[in-house]
């Protein structure tokens, strides 16, 4: 026999604090990662860095962190480390993730949104088009990073760099028949 049961997700969008920093290793799957967190955390508590949490039941099931110092003189901000786990994707949580960054970009007065995504991650880079986003370059880097076992990972990242520019809302007043819109 087969069943089927329909859930709604109540996803709550908030900045990130302490208490989700062992979490956001979604159990283990990110455990290698846990100094990038803490840095981006501490980056994120001295304004250098913010970090966007979808939470489901209190847990964090996507995140996304905004760059605002690497091209602070470009006025632009830096979307990085977007990501929803596995069973939530394609629900429309990581486009929810992007517009929020988008707006909190525009708060704080930048004109610019980059975002960078793997050459082989083609849903991605078609997503982002699908938001407005244009092929800028192309990024081949090499970074590392150290794991909690004191081990040193070296990485190749060979990636798209799209951007978008934000247009700040402009609010007028029209004045019809005595009603303001």
């Amino acid at each position: 026999m087969r069943r089927q049961t329909q859930i709604t997700l109540n996803v709550k969008f908030r900045a990130c604090r302490y208490g989700d920093l062992e979490n956001l290793e979604w159990f283990g799957m990110f455990h290698d990662h846990r100094n990038i967190i803490c840095e981006s955390f501490r980056r994120h508590r001295a304004g250098g860095n913010y970090m966007i949490i979808a939470e489901v039941n209190s847990f964090p099931i996507g995140q996304v962190w905004i760059d605002l110092e690497k091209k602070r003189l470009a006025n632009a901000g830096i979307i990085w480390a977007l990501r929803v786990m596995p069973p939530f994707q394609r629900l429309g949580i990581g486009t929810d993730l992007i517009r929020i960054s988008e707006e909190y970009l525009k708060r704080k007065h930048y004109s610019i949104c980059e975002i960078c995504v793997e050459k082989s991650n083609t849903s991605a880079r078609k997503l982002y088009e699908r938001l407005g986003y244009s092929l800028i370059s192309e990024i081949k880097e090499e970074y590392s990073y150290v794991t909690p076992a004191s081990e040193t990972v070296n990485c190749i990242s060979d990636e798209w760099m799209l951007q978008k520019v934000l247009k700040e809302q402009i609010q007028t007043e029209v004045s019809l028949s005595g009603l303001t819109v």
